[in-house]
């Protein structure tokens, strides 16, 4: 069964994560640190891209959406750690949550349609 990018899964996948990304987190919740501030940038960034390789997958071969879609797992890791370093409160709780619900997703797509996990 081949890979469809552009499901409806995916396209939910795809918009939630767009909308971490693209929501500016407000600078009461940015932890105060001139690392955290970098960092948020850099995750900010490496997100986009993600994103734009997600989507660029879409007319790839199997085995190339597989791929994508693990190391599209790996970047939502390090957001979710960047995040639960960075933020705080409500934003924090948000965020977090978004990137690791995004990764079981992908995860539970990974096994569906992957040949491994």
């Amino acid at each position: 069964m081949p890979l469809v990018v552009c499901s409806r899964r995916t396209k939910a996948l795809l918009i939630g994560i767009g909308l971490v990304v693209l929501a500016p987190l407000p600078a009461a919740a940015q932890a105060r640190t001139a690392a955290c501030q970098r960092d948020l940038l850099v995750i900010d960034s490496t997100l986009r891209e993600a994103m734009q390789r997600l989507e660029a997958a879409g007319d790839a071969s199997d085995a190339d959406k597989c791929a994508a879609y693990r190391s599209h797992i790996e970047t939502m890791r390090k957001a979710s750690a960047v995040f639960a370093r960075c933020t705080t409160g409500r934003e924090r709780e948000e965020n977090v949550g978004q990137m690791n619900a995004s990764v079981a997703d992908f995860q539970a797509l990974i096994r569906a349609r992957c040949d491994k996990p």
